[in-house]
Parts: C-alpha cells; structure tokens; sequence
C-alpha cells in the first residue's frame, strides 16, 4: 500500500467515524467508502465575528504611501 493510500485510509477514518482496519486498501476504493459514509459536522466548525469599525475602514493616502514606501524599500514592489 503506497503513502497516498495510507494518508487517504486516515484521512477517511477520520470523516466517517470508522476504524482504519475497517476501510478498504486501494484508493478507488477509499474514495468510494468515504463517499458513502462521510458524516457532516453536527456544529458549525467557525464562529463567525465582526471586525473593529476602524479595520473596515479605506486607508489615508499617508497609509497607503506608507505602505507603498516599505514595500519598495523591501524591494518588492517598484
């Protein structure tokens, strides 16, 4: 059994709940094990925030030359 399939067996242990022993070897295989028995997360997997009114916000022109000004300096931009 090469890496991928062992990588693609954990990763489907961990989608469907089941034991590595219990998922099939060759990658076909695998891929349709995992399409028949995914479980879907119950809960939301992120909390959705706001960001601070300021972060929102355009930046000054003396920002964004700023801004301008580092990056030549790190010569990334010309």
């Amino acid at each position: 059994m090469s890496n991928l399939e062992q990588a693609m067996k954990a990763a489907a242990a961990a989608l469907t709940g089941q034991e590595v022993n219990e998922i099939p070897d060759n990658l076909e295989s695998i891929c349709s094990f995992i399409a028949q028995n995914y479980k879907a997360q119950s809960a939301a997997l992120f909390k959705q925030v706001e960001a601070p009114a300021d972060a929102l916000a355009a930046p000054t022109k003396e920002e964004f030359n700023g801004l301008i000004a580092k990056l030549k300096e790190a010569k990334i931009f010309k």
